[in-house]
């Protein structure tokens, strides 16, 4: 039931993460004291439980998408930082050609708000 959220880090340093973990676990099985208690690769706890965050000037998303999933990426605005977009920041994710409508929808607000329970 927790919930994670990592903001102000990018949609793509878990692609790495996930699968290290994965690996690991699958060495670790055969040593439960490593291993311990986990029923399922450690990315699917990530993509269960942990929440990321994008800016609008992210790469190409396609990969984050799909491994963390487009039900757990949220926005970021990067706001009052120097180099934000803001105030641009929802034009930014609406302008980009590698999402669909839903995913746009998802990241800039009904993600956040099942996170939040609103």
């Amino acid at each position: 039931k927790l919930k994670v959220a990592f903001f102000e880090c990018s949609a793509e340093w878990p692609l790495y993460w996930m699968h290290r973990m994965d690996d690991d676990w699958e060495w670790a099985k055969d040593f439960p004291q490593i291993s311990g208690q986990l029923k399922m690769p450690p990315s699917e706890y990530v993509k269960r439980n942990c929440y990321v965050t994008c800016e609008a000037d992210e790469g190409d998303m396609t990969q984050s998408l799909k491994e963390v999933g487009e039900d757990h990426i949220l926005m970021a605005t990067d706001y009052p930082h120097f180099d934000s977009e803001f105030p641009h920041t929802v034009s930014g994710i609406r302008e980009r050609t590698d999402l669909s409508a839903k995913q746009k929808d998802k990241i800039l607000g009904d993600n956040a708000a099942k996170l939040l329970n609103l």
